[in-house]
């Protein structure tokens, strides 16, 4: 389903929701993770939604398609990323 997604990727509302239900069908297919709802089935399985995934592809093909300039007054070790957290993961604990 992601394959070339940065190509395909739907913007309709509806095309979203469609690519969405095949994960969730799909999430529920995993032996005893049919009980939990959608988002608690994404937390254990350690995934996101689709739709932040294409997002996340976006900004990455984005980040690369800029030149890579160096600026010595610019340290980029001094960048750290915070990790992502939902609401889903306090749910389950």
């Amino acid at each position: 389903m992601e394959y070339a997604i940065q190509a395909w990727s739907p913007h309709f509302r509806k095309d979203i929701d469609c690519l969405e239900k095949v994960q969730q069908r799909a999430s529920r297919l995993v032996k005893g993770f049919k009980k939990y709802n959608y988002e608690n089935r994404l937390l254990l399985l350690g995934l996101t939604t689709l739709e932040e995934r294409r997002l996340r592809g976006d900004l990455i093909e984005t980040i690369r398609s800029y030149p890579k300039k160096r600026d010595s007054t610019v340290k980029t070790s001094s960048i750290t990323a915070k990790p992502v957290t939902t609401y889903a993961a306090t749910a389950i604990r």
